[in-house]
Formats: structure tokens, sequence, C-alpha cells
């Protein structure tokens, strides 16, 4: 699979397997001297397919003696692996819920439990990883700085902590939305501190002023 914005002319202007073939040596010269010559005029042939859209089923995930699992829970664009990491997080858990249950209707009443809250929490702060600067680069910069400056009061940012093994989406979509309280109380903080120091070097300069006024018509 070779992701790609549309309109890129690099691999749309593609019209035979040597041109593929300059491509991946070009791009991809480690993988190149793998990729079979009937496979490179299949990439060329090959219609252009988009990423999925974001999705999630909630709240349940079962009917009857049926339950579905991965992509067909959550679909979330293959930017930082959690699809695939989160599908296997499925099958754990629902070896879990049938080892905890008494029958299977109730191990998949529990698995609908335990891991639809976690789809739409996957989802969602991916769907905000998407957007661009504001709600991606600026969070990830903000972060940053939070943590590096006061770590005992801000996490890691929101990509670093849906990596840790330790932790489920939905702990850490709650941990994230305490920090940008906590990151936008602080910038008040700083605002209205900044604010009332100009607006005392204002008042300080303005007297100033005065004085000198004075002074100059005493003079």
């Amino acid at each position: 699979v070779v992701l790609f914005r549309p309109g890129d002319d690099r691999v749309e202007a593609m019209r035979s397997a040597d041109d593929a073939k300059l491509f991946f040596e070009e791009h991809f010269p480690k993988l190149a001297p793998y990729v079979e010559a009937d496979e490179l005029a299949a990439f060329v042939d090959r219609q252009t397919s988009k990423l999925p859209s974001f999705s999630y089923a909630f709240p349940r995930l079962h009917a009857e003696n049926a339950v579905i699992l991965g992509d067909a829970i959550h679909t979330v664009k293959p930017y930082f692996g959690q699809g695939v990491n989160s599908a296997f997080e499925d099958d754990a858990v629902l070896d879990e819920c049938l080892g905890k249950s008494r029958d299977l209707p109730e191990a998949l009443q529990r698995f609908s439990r335990a891991r639809a809250p976690e789809a739409k929490a996957l989802v969602r702060m991916s769907k905000l990883l998407d957007g661009g600067f504001l709600t991606f680069v600026l969070p990830i910069i903000l972060d940053g700085v939070c943590n590096k400056l006061l770590p005992i009061v801000f996490k890691p940012n929101t990509i670093a902590m849906m990596q840790m093994e330790n932790l489920k989406f939905t702990q850490v979509a709650r941990r994230k939305r305490i920090d940008r309280m906590l990151q936008a109380t602080l910038g008040a903080a700083l605002l209205a501190g900044a604010g009332r120091l100009l607006f005392m070097l204002a008042k300080g300069a303005l007297a100033m002023g005065k004085k000198a006024v004075a002074v100059a018509a005493i003079a």
C-alpha cells in the first residue's frame, strides 16, 4: 500500500511497469528489489482507493451469538497503526470475556461493554489528529512544552499516550481533556498577567509623562 495525496503526479502519472519500477527505485530503494515485474504492472493498473472515513459501532458489538471485531468496530486512517493494534486488543479482550463468563451470550455482552467505549474514544481521537495544525500539530507542541516544564502535572502528547500498553483509549481521552483544561487555564492566567503588566507599565509611563510635563512647566 502506498499512501499519497490526491493529485500527486509521481503516482498518478504512471503508465507502465517501467514507470512503477523507477518510482520504487527512487522513493523506496530498499523495497524495490523485492517487487516482481507483474506486481509493478498490477500496481499501475490498480484503481486508487480513498482512505476509510472515521466510524465506529456503538454501543452494541454483538447480536445473539455473533460478535464483530477489528475494523468492523472501528475504522481509522492508518497513520498511527492503532487500527491493527486495537484489533489485536479486541481478540485479547474477547478471549478474556469468554474465560470469565458462564455462557456465550454473557461473554458477548461483557465484550460489548468493554470494547464499544474504547472504539468510540479511539475513533474520536484519531479524527482530531487528522484535523490539521490546530488539532494535531499545535496540541503536540503544547503537550511537549508543558510535559517538559511540568511533567508531574502534564502528560505526554496523545500519540505517545495511545502507544502506552497500560492505558486504555478511554483513559487517554479523559486525561487529554484534563490537560486541555489545565493548558487553557494556564494560558488564560498568563494572558491576564501579561495584560496586567502592560497596564501597569502604561500607567507608569503616563505618570512619568505627566511629571515631566509638570517639571517643564515649572522650569
